[in-house]
């Protein structure tokens, strides 16, 4: 906090995983953890930190790849689908892996498709089977991630998934 001059919203400690589990959904494997519940607590930071706020929106970065960025994102967004509708957009184009995490994702259309045109929301927006979460994932992966995101159709995009939905996450590079 000092260096950085900002607050820390939560602290996650190292989360000991069960065979066959995979730590970016760990909210829903191990709800009772603590990997869980410092991501609760990190969704009541979110919540608390914009109660007077239109702002609807979280962005997930860092400095380097491997971080943990998509970790976060996806437990920050499985955490708010329990009390809020919300949307996971994956925007690390270069870097995709929510359809490898979410694999009934795996050769769907995303936003990609969705930003070209070339898909609906409804074919875009995918349900986790057994939760309350829509995921945007990336979809096909475009020549040029940055023109696409930084796009006016990505703007116009995103404006209305914000009326759409109570929290919308974005995983970013």
């Amino acid at each position: 906090e000092e260096k950085l001059d900002a607050k820390t919203v939560g602290v996650l400690q190292r989360a000991r995983l069960k065979p066959d589990s995979r730590l970016e959904k760990q909210v829903i494997l191990d709800s009772r953890g603590t990997f869980a519940e410092g991501i609760r607590t990190i969704r009541s930071g979110v919540m608390l930190s914009a109660v007077d706020s239109k702002h609807k929106t979280v962005v997930l970065t860092s400095s380097m790849p491997g971080e943990g960025k998509t970790t976060v994102a996806c437990n920050l967004a499985l955490s708010f689908s329990h009390v809020k509708r919300t949307l996971l957009i994956e925007a690390d184009m270069r870097r995709p892996r929510l359809a490898s995490i979410f694999e009934e994702m795996r050769e769907k259309p995303g936003l990609s498709d969705l930003i070209a045109g070339e898909g609906t929301r409804e074919q875009c927006i995918h349900r986790v089977p057994g939760t309350e979460l829509d995921v945007l994932p990336t979809g096909r992966v475009p020549i040029a991630p940055l023109e696409l995101l930084s796009s006016h159709r990505f703007t116009e995009l995103i404006e209305p998934l914000q009326k759409e939905y109570d929290v919308v996450i974005i995983d970013t590079p």
